[in-house]
This record gives C-alpha cells, sequence and structure tokens, in this order.
C-alpha cells in the first residue's frame, strides 16, 4: 500500500486489543480515524496525520489507546 494511503485499517495495539480503523470528516484538516473495537464499540481517535502507512496508522492509535487508558485511570 502506497504511504499515501487511506485504510480502512485493523490495527492491534500493545495490550492487544484491536481496531478496525476508517477515516471520518469532510476536509482535510478535520480528517481522523474513527475506531471500532472487537465488541463494536466506536471512539473517535487521533487526527489523521501526514504519513498514512500501515505502520504510521498502528503507531498513531497505539499512542491514543495508551494515553486513553491513562486518562481514564487517573479519573
Amino acid at each position: 500500500m502506497r504511504p499515501e494511503a487511506i485504510g480502512p485499517f485493523v490495527v492491534t495495539t500493545d495490550d492487544g486489543r484491536m481496531f478496525h480503523c476508517s477515516v471520518v470528516g469532510d476536509t482535510e484538516r478535520q480528517r481522523r480515524w474513527e475506531l471500532r473495537d472487537s465488541e463494536g464499540r466506536r471512539y473517535d481517535g487521533p487526527d489523521m496525520m501526514a504519513e498514512r502507512s500501515p505502520d504510521a496508522v498502528r503507531r498513531a492509535v497505539n499512542e491514543w489507546w495508551k494515553l486513553r487508558k491513562e486518562l481514564e485511570l487517573n479519573h
């Protein structure tokens, strides 16, 4: 897949959670990843970044998920 390609992707985070990732948004500046886990829960994921390779998407989603879990633990 070309680095500028846009998913959908399936990403597995470091803790084993699997997300189906697709792009949502009307304009380039508003685009972000919409994530659905294996149980069907929907999440508004990270903003879409310039690099859109599968590895770059995996890194972005993994970092987003780690931050989200940390925030949940602190509330």
